[in-house]
């Protein structure tokens, strides 16, 4: 099979499972820059097949016939749904075939102390009192929450709308540790913080910011993961779970999927991938990425970087798996699973 003269001259579908929104804004951003990696003649058309909290435009992919005329767009919660229960009729992680993502940005963290609290992670241990932390409403901070509640030094302190309403509490003095102290974020909403020297980086739980950040609000060395903080007194079972938090909330930055349904040839499969990563680098791409408003999210997610992640959550033992079931919303999915 001649995939060029395969493709000419036929139209392409790319399923979305939302009409509107970032999901299907991306799959148009696809389809507008594909035709000029294909032959000439072939079309792409955006189908939306909506419902079910995008469940329903994932089926319509796995439903389409193995040709290689079908790319769904997959949200980030049946990725996790299936690593974690894996029981999605025919979402196969290891046979369909993941092309990659233009918004793969796995989210850098730190989380700083004020330093009229804390200068210094045995400080917090000396306080004797835990470290308030300011959040929504419970799962908004779900490695934090887990580690005050079993016995770590925090204490969640619920009822701030969002991330600014949360900093404001810090700046008051309400809380004592924040999750946003990204010196970008600081310096255009709290500049004298910087000046003053008041945030304390003391742990990550994802992926820390780059050192040139970290070195910005004064911390030289590596920043350590919640995981590696001393002190907690976690038994093997509870660090098991932390670690299972952590590898959902990176795979949870896993957005915007594109895959192709299992049983494509090979050959069509490689010529695809080809495609997919010149599309992804392409500049007209991007730039309807950040003309659009998604200025932070476009990232070129390759497959590897992705099967990495799911690999590391479908690792997890099944307790642990039925750990992130209950407390990161997979179990709301259950009516939506047919």
């Amino acid at each position: 099979m001649n995939p060029e003269e395969y493709f000419s001259g036929k139209t392409v579908r790319i399923i979305t499972g939302a009409s509107g929104g970032s999901y299907d804004a991306f799959s148009r951003f696809v389809a507008e820059t594909a035709g000029d990696y294909f032959p000439r003649g072939t079309t792409f058309d955006v189908e939306n097949v909506t419902g079910a909290g995008q469940y329903n435009g994932l089926s319509a992919t796995l439903d389409s016939a193995p040709d290689g005329l079908t790319v769904g767009i997959v949200h980030t919660r049946w990725i996790r749904r299936q690593a974690v229960v894996g029981d999605i009729p025919d979402f196969d992680l290891d046979e369909v075939h993941i092309l990659g993502s233009p918004a793969f940005t796995v989210a850098e963290d730190a989380y700083c102390v004020d330093r009229r609290v804390a200068t210094s992670w045995q400080e917090v241990l000396d306080l004797g009192r835990p470290l308030r932390i300011g959040a929504y409403e419970p799962g908004t901070e779900p490695a934090v929450e887990f580690m005050a509640a079993n016995g770590g030094p925090f204490q969640m302190v619920y009822g701030y709308p969002g991330a600014l309403e949360a900093m404001e509490a810090f700046g008051r003095g309400e809380v004592d540790l924040i999750a946003h102290c990204d010196p970008a974020i600081v310096r255009a909403l709290f500049p004298r913080w910087i000046g003053q020297g008041r945030l304390v980086p003391l742990f990550y739980v994802k992926t820390p910011y780059d050192r040139a950040d970290l070195a910005r609000l004064g911390h030289t060395g590596p920043l350590p993961s919640i995981l590696e903080l001393p002190g907690l007194g976690l038994d093997e079972h509870q660090r098991v779970r932390l670690e299972a938090l952590q590898a959902n909330l990176l795979l949870t930055d896993v957005t915007h999927v594109f895959i192709l349904p299992p049983g494509v040839p090979d050959v069509l499969r490689e010529y695809w991938q080809e495609r997919f990563d010149s599309i992804m680098r392409d500049r007209q791409l991007i730039t309807s990425i950040h003309r659009a408003g998604y200025v932070d999210w476009y990232g070129h997610g390759s497959p590897d970087a992705i099967r990495a992640l799911i690999l590391r959550v479908q690792a997890l033992d099944q307790d642990a798996k039925s750990f992130l079931y209950d407390v990161s919303g997979l179990s709301a999915l259950d009516s939506l699973v047919q």
